[in-house]
């Protein structure tokens, strides 16, 4: 039972981190979302490529964006 509860909280973390960089409520994270967040916690100075290679890592259908 605690391992489920465990289990939900993370999963309730992650939705809940999910919509700080979901602002526009797309059910994906752009890089224009990324950037918002970005620029939101004083993280500005990062490069688009950089931005690029970031959503790239957490793209697993190549599609550009995160889900």
């Amino acid at each position: 039972m605690s391992a489920r509860t465990g289990l939900q909280r993370t999963r309730n973390n992650v939705k809940k981190m999910f919509s700080t960089f979901d602002d526009d409520k797309s059910g994906f994270i752009s890089q224009k979302n990324l950037r918002k967040v970005l620029k939101d916690i004083g993280m500005g100075h990062i490069t688009n490529d950089e931005i690029s290679e970031m959503i790239e890592k957490a793209d697993l259908d190549n599609d550009g964006l995160v889900s």
